[in-house]
């Protein structure tokens, strides 16, 4: 990768890289109590046993195709569709959107940084298989940025042919149960995805992603 180009995109997601720590329970946290459950009580709350996972569930990867769009709407539903009971770990759907990073190999290591403020820790996921928690994502829009076609008119030799950025605006729908009684949570999340398509590479490849709720636009 051109060091015009990655500088060029590390600039636009460092802010958003800043609030990557901050993420941690705050996202990835327990299903919330549903609202007619009490708020508060005195008795003591003994943890639930974890659930035998079910079957493992096979992976899909990443769909191969020249269209940025199509590409980063594909890499949104393997950020955000996951379920704990699938008999994976985290690291295993993370290891899809990993695997399918730029070739070259420049970008490799952030974009594993990058991925690690969307997914659970180890110990989050086992945490969430206590209350069979499942992610799911609804797509509203994906568009390629007025903020990105501004940085790359502005110097146009930052940027390699086929780099794109797509931002997606969606809702993550995340569901389980709270001691044998179903809850829910939906929420509104968005991001942007750098990737590289043709002619730099046959097909679109992932770079990196900004950090959640902190897309360009």
């Amino acid at each position: 990768m051109k060091p015009l180009r990655r500088r060029l995109i590390v600039t636009l997601i460092v802010g958003a890289m800043a609030l990557a720590c901050m993420i941690g329970m705050g996202v990835y946290g327990l299903i919330r109590t549903p609202t007619h459950a009490a708020a508060a009580s005195s008795a003591t709350v003994l943890p639930l046993p974890s659930p035998a996972p079910t079957n493992v569930t096979q992976l899909r990867t990443l769909a191969h195709t020249k269209d940025p769009i199509t590409y980063a709407e594909a890499v949104a539903r393997a950020l955000f569709v996951w379920d704990t009971k699938s008999g994976l770990a985290a690291e295993d759907y993370q290891s899809v959107i990993s695997e399918d990073a730029d070739p070259s190999g420049a970008e490799t290591s952030g974009l594993v940084n990058d991925l690690a403020a969307y997914f659970p820790t180890d110990a989050q996921w086992q945490q969430l298989r206590r209350y069979n928690t499942a992610e799911n994502l609804t797509i509203k829009r994906a568009y390629i940025p007025a903020a990105w076609a501004q940085a790359a008119a502005s110097d146009p030799s930052a940027v390699q042919l086929g780099t794109t950025a797509v931002t997606i605006e969606a809702v993550r729908h995340r569901t389980g149960s709270w001691y044998g009684t179903p809850a829910a949570t939906s929420d509104p999340v968005s991001f942007t995805v750098f990737v590289a398509c043709q002619p730099t590479f046959p097909r679109c490849h992932i770079l990196r992603l900004s950090g959640p709720n902190t897309p360009l636009k």
